[in-house]
């Protein structure tokens, strides 16, 4: 299935994320991370490779193991990440811009930059900070925000390191 795809995560004390030329302070809290994939594998492949950086963790809560080849912002966040719940909804345009610009007109903050380096809608971000820390609420908001966008998100899917 093709669409787009938030993961709601938990970060249970601050860290520090470098991407290229970017540094990213990111303080304990919950956040919203916006997502499309439309290309070959769609939501079900794009789930599965963060699901894959979110497990490397391992047993070092500091850093990421080294080695690891990392593709998107999100990669280097995932791992350092206490949990996070998934909801995603096929579309056949992409959402990551349009959430992403709900969920901030509803109250949260954009993360300015993360995810977004070849973003040129001017939504600022891709990573946005829920203020209260409620992934419950958040869940709620990301459901509602697709269904405003005319597609009918997923059941959320709460992820558990193996």
């Amino acid at each position: 299935m093709r669409g787009g795809y938030a993961l709601i995560l938990r970060v249970g004390r601050p860290v520090t994320i470098a991407a290229g030329r970017r540094t990213f302070s990111i303080d304990p809290g919950v956040y919203v991370y916006s997502g499309s994939a439309l290309g070959l594998g769609g939501v079900e492949a794009r789930v599965r490779r963060h699901m894959w950086y979110y497990k490397r963790r391992g047993g070092n809560r500091d850093r990421v193991i080294e080695g690891t080849e990392f593709h998107w912002h999100i990669d280097r966040l995932l791992p350092l990440a206490d949990s996070f719940i998934i909801v995603h909804a096929e579309s056949k345009f992409r959402t990551e811009c349009l959430l992403a610009t709900i969920l901030k007109e509803g109250g949260m903050r954009v993360v300015r930059g993360f995810g977004s380096t070849d973003c040129r809608s001017g939504c600022g971000g891709h990573l946005l900070y829920v203020p209260g820390g409620d992934a419950e609420e958040a869940v709620m908001v990301v459901m509602e925000g697709f269904n405003s966008l005319g597609i009918k998100p997923s059941r959320p899917l709460e992820t558990e390191r193996s």
